[in-house]
């Protein structure tokens, strides 16, 4: 019987005294953006917070790719987010840029 759903990973669990219950402790794995912001002198959320596991920039500096997190889908953008394009359906991982910006290598599983 599935006692969890989506995507904690139980860490410890003990059931209560009377047998009845069970007590879990489980983290959500979870990515987020940030970026320094020179002026306030601390981290704030890159494009609102989305979630990328890897990220790089085009060496003209027009563009950026990342992998999706928790899905490792890879998608490529402006810096800004816009044009978003999805890449991949499947597991993408180390995505380079060439060196005129018009090609993205990658690895997959």
């Amino acid at each position: 019987m599935r006692l969890t759903a989506g995507q904690i990973d139980v860490q410890y669990f003990t059931p209560s005294h009377d047998g009845a219950g069970l007590y879990i402790v489980g983290k959500i794995a979870q990515g987020v953006m940030h970026v320094y912001d020179q002026q306030q002198k601390r981290f704030t959320p890159f494009l609102d917070g989305f979630a990328a596991s890897v990220f790089t920039i085009s060496p003209d500096r027009k563009w950026m790719v990342y992998a999706d997190y928790p899905r490792h889908y890879l998608w490529r953008s402006k810096l800004d987010g816009s044009e978003k394009l999805q890449l991949t359906d499947s597991y993408a991982w180390v995505p380079q840029w060439s060196a005129d910006s018009k090609r993205i290598v990658f690895s997959d599983w």
